[in-house]
């Protein structure tokens, strides 16, 4: 996982709706109430994401960002209500579902985590309008390191000196047959002092990987193990900067 922002995310969020051709318009807010309560401001179909309280974890190094998306559309209520409400129902199920798939984007993938259980609920709104359809409840997980060494702060974090002349840049490109671990002889009884798997930067960590931002590194034998089910794809590029 990528240290993204809330606004970053809420950019995803947005490039993933306006993706869809059945869904209209895209608001971000904090009260869904604010538009349902003057319905001439929107097309629909809509989505609605609305932040809950997020979660910052140093147990799982990763914050938490919840969202309820509403999926809302107009019912025709001239004739047959109930039949017309459920169409809307029907439809704005299926492009929930849409949704969730698309925030599954490849480009995405290691930047954060998506909650594996994604709750529903059916929503009938009360305006003048009548409208209908379903909200999500899904979790975005991004990666918290907890790294003094990039917070503005005039305290100056206690780190013992590295004499960079003796350390060494390490390049791997995997063949794809590595599956969820790797052994460097290169590495061995070597300290860490950065991971990239890609480009994208790892914490490394001595016992078994809590996020897809971790990467397991035991010293003795120069052995990398990643996150579990998570595997290196082949031509992946790996670079472990060492010292010692």
């Amino acid at each position: 996982m990528a240290t993204l922002t809330l606004n970053q995310i809420v950019k995803r969020l947005q490039t993933a709706a306006e993706s869809h051709k059945q869904i209209a318009t895209f608001i971000n807010t904090d009260y869904l109430e604010e538009y349902m309560t003057e319905p001439d401001r929107i097309q629909y179909p809509v989505c609605v994401s609305v932040l809950q309280d997020p979660i910052i974890s140093r147990t799982t190094k990763a914050t938490e960002h919840p969202f309820k998306i509403y999926f809302l559309d107009l019912v025709n209520v001239a004739s047959d209500t109930k039949a017309n409400q459920a169409d809307v129902y029907s439809d704005q199920m299926e492009t929930a579902k849409d949704f969730v798939a698309l925030l599954q984007n490849a480009d995405w993938r290691f930047d954060w985590e998506i909650g594996k259980e994604t709750p529903v609920q059916t929503i009938r709104d009360g305006s003048e309008d009548v409208v209908c359809g379903v909200c999500v409840t899904i979790s975005i997980f991004t990666a918290f390191l907890a790294d003094r060494c990039q917070v503005p702060s005039t305290i100056i974090p206690d780190e013992p000196d590295i004499d960079m002349a003796t350390s060494t840049l390490i390049k791997y490109t995997a063949d794809g047959t590595e599956e969820g671990s790797v052994q460097l002889s290169a590495t061995v009884s070597k300290r860490i002092l950065g991971i990239w798997r890609d480009g994208i930067y790892k914490r490394w960590v001595t016992g078994t990987p809590a996020t897809t931002q971790e990467i397991q590194f035991d010293s003795t034998i120069g052995q990398f193990i990643l996150f579990t089910d998570d595997i290196f794809l082949e031509n992946e590029q790996f670079d472990i900067l060492v010292y010692g």
